[in-house]
């Protein structure tokens, strides 16, 4: 393995990270584990947990999203044939997305 520069970090005691004195030193990788690819997994962990809670939400709260006339606006393309069914639902999709972008536009304020 070669060497280089990356950050050298240590877990407090709470859980979080801290960097050394020495925040960037030069060490050959594979040394020791890598601060930011500990943070990264971390941070995929929570991410998957919350995509995992927001699909449980939609599931419980489909009876009421399905009254409000999604995926049967005008402009959605459905196609039923006699062993064919096939349904886009193009207009949907872009309401969902100005939605959800006016969404996290707002919350990212």
């Amino acid at each position: 393995m070669g060497s280089g520069y990356r950050a050298l970090c240590k877990r407090n005691k709470d859980g979080t990270f801290c960097s050394s004195p020495n925040a960037f030193a030069k060490v050959p990788f594979g040394t020791s584990k890598d601060c930011d690819s500990e943070q990264r997994a971390m941070d995929t962990g929570r991410l998957l947990i919350i995509i995992g809670l927001a699909i449980v939400l939609a599931g419980l709260l489909w009876p009421w999203i399905s009254k409000l006339g999604l995926g049967r606006l005008p402009g959605d393309i459905a196609i039923e044939r006699e062993n064919v069914r096939f349904y886009f639902p193009i207009v949907t999709s872009l309401v969902l997305s100005a939605v959800l972008t006016l969404v996290f536009w707002l919350l990212n304020r």
